[in-house]
């Protein structure tokens, strides 16, 4: 099958001609063809080429994407902004993301500099509210059989 685009009346507004594709965020969307992923904008022009083996959605205006068997990031202008050199990536959530490279993981920030160093068995990033108010929490797991919640604005907890 094939995928395409139609807005709220049923009405398509980009044709179906992709074999897979997803939702728009930030204004692009995810679309594949042959195997190769790249993006769109909403009115169908393709922005970053179809030229990657996997992507996801763009967060903080950068989207994590994988070719060769390793994630990196790009802009919305298809720029690499982070070296594509790690085994795993997860989107951006104030300003971090969690990377994997060796089996091992931690937390890069926007420019690609390592922040928590990858040393730990898994990490991801977790939201709570304290006192109504959104605390980043993020949590690291130890091969140790340990979790440790590292907080954005109190450190480990």
């Amino acid at each position: 099958g094939e995928w395409g685009y139609i807005d709220k009346s049923g009405r398509e507004v980009i044709p179906l001609k992709y074999d897979s594709a997803d939702v728009f965020i930030e204004g692009l969307a995810p679309v594949e063809i042959n195997g190769k992923w790249g993006y769109i904008d909403k009115s169908g022009r393709e922005v970053i080429p179809l030229k990657y083996d996997n992507v996801r959605w763009f967060s903080e205006g950068l989207a994590r994407v994988e070719f060769g068997g390793k994630w990196g990031y790009i802009d919305k202008s298809g720029k690499e902004v982070i070296q594509l050199k790690y085994d795993d990536a997860f989107n951006f959530s104030e300003g971090l993301a969690a990377v994997e490279l060796n089996g091992k993981y931690g937390y890069i920030d926007k420019s690609g500099k390592v922040i928590i160093h990858l040393k730990y068995d898994f990490a991801d990033v977790d939201y709570q509210c304290k006192s109504g108010e959104m605390n980043m929490i993020l949590p690291i797991f130890s091969a140790m059989g340990r979790q440790v919640l590292y907080s954005m604005e109190n450190g480990a907890i």
